[in-house]
């Protein structure tokens, strides 16, 4: 058993780091980086990647092997005999509302593993009548209920993890967390089990992850770890290591470990995982389509470290649609990769600061599988490798895709596309790489982008809690469109950032060329210098009062043309964040804005924007009900100047959740004003019905409309887990689009039943 201690790392801290790289060496002098002589070039002058600031101050526990002969049988349920001689995680520490305290409600947590599964029991001790439990679905967005949530950083290098979570009602959530817990991918679907109860003793739950879906160093005996565990009732959050606000549950840095994983088992390494599918499509009233494919995945993992996964006759009916939104801006919007296909390993391929991934990145997914017109394509095969070895991660990508051709309206020859990224890792949490993608996808030719990059971070760069991070990133880009002349253009950027218990300061600042085209990326807008600032101050007031948290921000956003032109500034204020002690929140925020358009824009297909210099100031109050509520509410209301006039925009979203087994939900946006050229009205709604008979059984229904494309499309989408790595879904979809303003004209509707399986060896 391990109790939490002072996590305090050694008081010897170097000056100075150098790392060599090669023939080629990089000194990064003050960085106050942890490690005596830290030298992690070739060779045998540095130390071992994985046992870097693993200090003896760090919570530990231990796995038990569980005997011959025993086994867990999941059914929510901790029982004494059931878990006898589990290891035992130590007790958990408040962070809020009373940093340091005892929890109000103590938590057990056992753990167990037979060599080829990890079996997590779970003891959360409560008033049982004040037991949140209301959300049951595979992938809540748990907002409503009592979760535990559990991370495994299983190569312990403190880069990248594999996070679960559990609620009261039983709901099943996981994700993949890589650039040291800054990023957090929430699309990604493991194959394990878990159940929960509510007992006598409040609620309690057990988890049984299978090491065939995870990829980790055999050689170490123990993994990175962190528990916490939300409790609604109070608005208390309690964690296992590193119980401080200082540091966000996902630094990954700040984990304990857990050990006892020696002689660990994966098979053959092998997954097998086809699907069949039905399809009765209508594209018109009066005709039917039936149709039905095969396909499927083939997953082999070489090693415990490696992986390669191939792809056949891809199908992604069961992807759920993307959110309609109001698009007030003259910029694109970013759309988040939904495809399991492309989110296994995804962390291997992100490049760059977090903070640029919607607005720069040389590899987005999502331009792959769509043509010019954004219409889908058929993903005919693909291939992805992944491997780590101990600093180094490197991920390979190559799909083949159906080719089209723009002037005919038809598709043509298919065309191939791939993406390679490297990576080292450097000191504790930092880390140095290089990306490179190959094809064009929207257009016939080809196109090469390719970049380098670097973060180094340190959570005790200024002290204890007081942590710090650079990052620095360079693409270049080149396109060439049937025998064109290549057009080429580069873009380069740098993000500095500190953050104490309190305040938490950036600073950003980037440059696009005008010809900088990511042919496999996105860009949100090219031919600019970018430079922002943010200084934010975040104060947690205990639980007596009324007042709980106090937040104030102010930032500063610049950009400018290359010529060194005035073409936007913003300064957001927000003066006052509350959070008062029942849970309710409630934010104000002033922008003041100049913006210069050297073109005109349409907005939202209705009322053009002048050319010209504008400037304005807008207010936004936001109001959130707290999650005890049966019914809850977040309302946000923007109003004041807009490009010469005015605009009022605001976005209601109640939500009404009597019980696990049902919620509804409405999310409305509207925004009305006036412009020199006229007036404007934009909306966009979406009504969602959600269904669950059991944690493996729901079913999903979303109905929803926006005035940009005038397009009122629905989704209906059953999943039945029949066993994990077992699904069967039924989904149905369509559309009608709005004409003259008034009459709905079907644009085709969809129904596809679709069951896969997963046999491993």
């Amino acid at each position: 058993m391990c109790s939490p201690s002072p996590l305090d790392r050694p008081a010897h801290r170097a000056t100075g780091l150098r790392l060599g790289l090669g023939s080629a060496g990089l000194a990064l002098a003050g960085l106050g980086l942890t490690g005596p002589a830290a030298a992690l070039g070739p060779g045998p002058q540095g130390p071992d990647i994985r046992d870097l600031g693993v200090a003896s101050s760090r919570p530990r526990a231990a796995f038990e092997r569980l005997e011959e002969g025993r086994s867990i049988q999941l059914d929510g349920r901790v029982g004494a005999d059931e878990w006898r001689g589990a290891g035992r995680l130590g007790p958990l520490t408040q962070v809020v509302p009373v940093e340091g305290a005892p929890p109000s409600h103590p938590t057990e947590v056992h753990l167990f593993q037979d060599g080829r599964t990890l079996y997590v029991g779970l003891v959360c001790h409560d008033d049982p009548a004040e037991v949140r439990a209301r959300q049951m679905d595979r992938d809540a967005f748990v907002q409503f209920d009592d979760v535990v949530e559990i991370w495994f950083d299983t190569f312990r290098s403190q880069q990248s993890a594999y996070w679960f979570q559990i609620t009261a009602a039983g709901s099943r959530g996981d994700s993949l967390l890589s650039d040291g817990g800054q990023r957090f991918n929430k699309s990604w679907d493991g194959i394990w089990d878990g159940r929960a109860a509510r007992t006598e003793r409040g609620w309690e739950a057990e988890l049984a992850i299978p090491l065939q879906s995870l990829a980790f160093d055999s050689s170490l005996g123990s993994f990175g770890f962190n528990l916490r565990r939300k409790r609604v009732a109070n608005g208390e959050v309690m964690r296992w290591a590193s119980p401080s606000i200082a540091y966000r549950f996902f630094r990954l840095s700040e984990g304990g470990i857990v050990g006892g994983l020696d002689d660990l088992e994966q098979g053959l390494g092998l997954q097998l995982t086809p699907y069949l599918r039905a399809d009765l499509d209508r594209p018109r009233w009066d005709a039917l389509e039936p149709s039905a494919r095969l396909g499927g995945d083939i997953s082999f993992r070489p090693t415990p470290e490696s992986n390669l996964l191939l792809t056949f006759g891809t199908d992604f009916a069961e992807t759920e649609v993307d959110d309609r939104q109001v698009n007030l801006t003259r910029f694109p919007l970013f759309f988040p990769e939904k495809r399991d296909f492309f989110l296994e390993d995804a962390a291997l391929f992100e490049f760059g600061a977090p903070s640029n991934r919607s607005s720069i990145v040389p590899f987005f997914s999502r331009t792959i599988g769509r043509d010019g017109s954004g219409a889908a394509l058929d993903l005919l095969a693909g291939a992805k490798f992944s491997a780590r070895s101990g600093p180094w991660t490197l991920g390979l990508l190559d799909v083949q895709v159906a080719g089209w051709d723009d002037s005919e309206g038809r598709r043509i020859e298919e065309k191939n596309l791939a993406v390679a990224r490297a990576a080292r890792q450097l000191g504790e949490e930092g880390s140095v790489g290089a990306i490179v993608t190959g094809g064009l996808p929207d257009a016939s030719g080809e196109a090469v982008t390719a970049g380098v990059d670097l973060r180094l971070q340190d959570a005790r760069l200024f002290g204890e809690g007081r942590s710090g991070s650079l990052w620095a990133w360079a693409l270049a880009s080149s396109r060439e469109e049937d025998g064109e002349e290549a057009i080429e253009g580069d873009a380069f950027g740098i993000e500095a950032r500190a953050r104490t218990r309190e305040w938490d300061l950036s600073l950003e600042a980037e440059r696009v060329g005008t010809d900088f085209d990511p042919a496999m990326g996105f860009v949100r807008r090219a031919g600019v210098t970018n430079l922002r600032h943010q200084t934010r101050y975040l104060k947690q007031l205990g639980d007596t009062g009324w007042l709980r948290r106090f937040d104030a921000r102010v930032a500063v956003d610049v950009t400018r043309d290359l010529d060194g032109n005035e073409d936007n500034y913003a300064i957001p204020v927000q003066p006052v964040g509350l959070q008062l002690q029942s849970g309710d929140e409630f934010e104000w925020e002033v922008h003041r804005i100049v913006e210069q358009l050297d073109d005109p824009f349409l907005l939202g297909g209705q009322v053009e924007v002048a050319a010209g210099r504008y400037e304005m100031t807008r207010h936004f109050l936001q109001l959130e009900s707290n999650d005890r509520r049966r019914v809850k509410a977040e309302v946000e209301l923007e109003f004041g100047d807009f490009y010469g006039g005015d605009i009022t925009r605001w976005t209601i979203s109640p939500f009404v959740i009597p019980n696990e087994h049902w919620r509804a939900g409405l999310e409305w946006t509207q925004a009305q004003g006036r412009l020199p050229a006229g007036d404007y009205d934009l909306a966009a709604w979406q009504l969602n019905l959600d269904l669950s008979f059991t944690p493996d059984l729901s079913w999903k229904n979303l109905l929803q409309y926006d005035t940009g494309s005038e397009q009122l499309g629905f989704q209906s989408r059953m999943r039945w887990i029949l066993t994990p790595g077992q699904d069967l879904f039924l989904v149905g979809q369509g559309g009608w689009l709005q004409r003259d303003g008034e009459r709905l004209v079907a644009q085709g509707q969809a129904l596809a039943v679709k069951l896969t399986w997963a046999v491993r060896f």
